[in-house]
């Protein structure tokens, strides 16, 4: 069976709280009251925050990878809803947003000069702000070209 890490976390939580509980059990037959209480409440807790945070964490990589679907599909207004999130996930989220912004921002650029290049007005340049690695290089080399003084209207 191949299963995800998270799947696993979720089963080693599950077993932590068997096994804990079993451990308090043996420790109720034995008479020792008060440390299977203190093991049931450390199992029980430990536990429940292992499968909350996995599944936290399952709904965020859901959640991403339905922004990255519509992405792919070419609907740019899509973005990781960021709300309930913090640390990492945050963070990652952050990145995926704003790797969103480059693309639309590129695309929508491109697509404004291509429109005006049809039109004629071969002076209408790609803006720079924002851009940066292949991006920028990209729209430096569509720029260049439209700027010829022999193209200008």
């Amino acid at each position: 069976m191949n299963m995800s890490s998270l799947s696993k976390l979720g089963v080693f939580g599950f077993l932590q709280a068997v096994f804990g509980f079993v451990g308090a059990t043996l420790a109720i037959q034995s008479g020792y009251y008060s440390i299977s209480a203190a093991l049931c409440v450390a199992v029980a807790l430990s536990s429940a925050g292992i499968i909350f945070n996995a599944l936290r964490i399952r709904s965020f990589l859901l959640r991403s990878a339905r922004v990255g679907e519509a992405i792919a599909a070419g609907d740019f207004s899509a973005r990781v809803d960021l709300t309930q999130e913090h640390g990492l996930m945050l963070e990652v989220g952050h990145r995926l947003n704003d790797l969103i912004d480059v693309n639309d921002a590129f695309v929508r650029e491109a697509a404004l000069a291509m429109t005006a290049a049809s039109e004629g007005r071969f002076y209408r340049k790609i803006r720079p702000e924002g851009m940066r690695g292949a991006f920028l290089a990209s729209l430096t080399t569509v720029s260049a070209g439209s700027a010829g003084p022999d193209r200008c209207a």
